[in-house]
């Protein structure tokens, strides 16, 4: 039931259009995952939490593409993804499929807090490196990940499995202004 992130930076001048295709799913507010969007086997990985063997995981990530730039600017389209062949479930239950949702919801939150704060960097025309951006973005999605599984027990608990789901979409709102994947990072000084 734990989602399993994917930071990479990836040069290319190749920006994916589609939402989905057979393997990768990217973020869309339109578009819900369905329990058909998992198509790994859970036969070759044996996840346990707590105890617990899962009936589902969900495989998301990040994934930063360098789009250009000029010599004081540089553009980056950050999207939020879902690895359908490497997400599974045994389980068919609504209250399971909703708790992965959550799990590919903080992936975009993740997305938008990275795209808010390279934003801001380079406002302030501070020094932007991408490895150590990356890195916080890791450590804030796996602690709360971690909480969102604790607090909700893997999705059973539905008094808390309905608070973080107002929690996260509070936040998807809240972050709106930086859900355009592009962010153009520019300093003139």
């Amino acid at each position: 039931m734990k989602a399993i992130v994917i930071l990479c930076a990836i040069v290319s001048h190749n920006a994916y259009s589609q939402v989905k295709n057979d393997s990768v799913i990217f973020w869309s507010s339109s578009q819900l995952l369905m329990w058909s969007d998992f198509q790994g086997s859970s036969d070759s990985v044996h996840h346990t939490f707590s105890g617990r063997r899962s009936k589902a995981i969900s495989a998301t990530g990040i994934k930063f593409f360098y789009i250009g730039g000029k010599p004081n600017q540089k553009c980056y389209k950050l999207k939020a993804l879902f690895y359908c062949s490497e997400s599974w479930r045994t389980g068919t239950s609504e209250a399971l499929l909703n708790h992965e949702r959550g799990h590919f919801n903080l992936t975009e939150i993740c997305a938008r807090r990275l795209r808010k704060h390279l934003l801001k960097l380079s406002e302030s025309c501070e020094k932007i490196s991408l490895d150590i951006e990356l890195e916080l973005a890791l450590d804030w999605y796996d602690s709360a990940n971690e909480k969102y599984d604790q607090q909700t027990v893997y999705g059973i608990n539905e008094i808390n499995q309905n608070v973080w789901d107002n929690n996260i979409r509070n936040d998807l709102l809240e972050m709106n202004a930086y859900s355009d994947l592009i962010v153009m990072c520019s300093c003139n000084k």
